[in-house]
């Protein structure tokens, strides 16, 4: 059997808070005005995010026993223009007798 799984989601961004805009700020004086107009709210973020996730897996069993493997790849982005996510993931198994399991996991994660 070789079952194979991927998913992938999405995230959306809340609305954005109620800050001061450029004029406001300026008429408050709350500090030093720059004289720049950025809303860097809107340069930070993004308005949607997605993960995506997939899965491959093959198993079997003998009369000496069961054995399986797997791999997994997950990528994905955040809300926030910087944030990355990428991970490798594999899972060897035997089970040479009923009460034994003998097992190697391998996971590879880079995060920006």
């Amino acid at each position: 059997m070789l079952p194979t799984t991927a998913n992938i989601a999405l995230n959306f961004a809340k609305p954005k808070p109620d800050i001061l805009s450029p004029d406001e700020f300026r008429r408050s004086r709350r500090a030093t005005d720059y004289g720049a107009s950025t809303d860097w709210w809107d340069e930070i973020t993004r308005s949607t995010s997605y993960s995506l996730n997939q899965y491959i897996s093959i198993d079997s069993s003998t009369k000496n026993g069961y054995f399986g493997a797997s791999l997994n790849y997950k990528k994905g982005n955040g809300l926030d223009i910087v944030s990355k996510r990428e991970e490798y993931g594999s899972t060897l198994l035997y089970l040479p007798v009923r009460y034994m399991r003998i097992g190697v996991t391998t996971v590879c994660l880079t995060q920006h």
